[in-house]
């Protein structure tokens, strides 16, 4: 069975899943998160494939937003 590796922020409200990530082809592009009312990962959460690509996106989150109070995590789950 193979796995991915999702990455979310830790807040009091509840886990904030990363959506997206800046596309230098695209403007408008930005860093996004987002959650679900209920508790479980919202459909538009993104992952990757490894481990260490995860901790490569938590090291270029940490440079772009700034590792001020975020706590990034990462959760792994059977591949989608």
């Amino acid at each position: 069975m193979s796995s991915e590796f999702l990455i979310y922020e830790n807040r009091i409200s509840g886990k904030l899943y990363l959506t997206e990530l800046d596309d230098e082809n695209n403007p408008l592009s930005g860093i996004g998160f987002q959650s679900s009312g209920d508790g479980t990962v919202p459909l538009a959460a993104g992952s990757c494939p490894t481990r260490e690509d995860a901790m490569k996106v938590i090291a270029y989150l940490r440079e772009a937003i700034g590792d001020g109070s975020e706590d990034y995590q990462i959760e792994e789950r059977a591949a989608q």
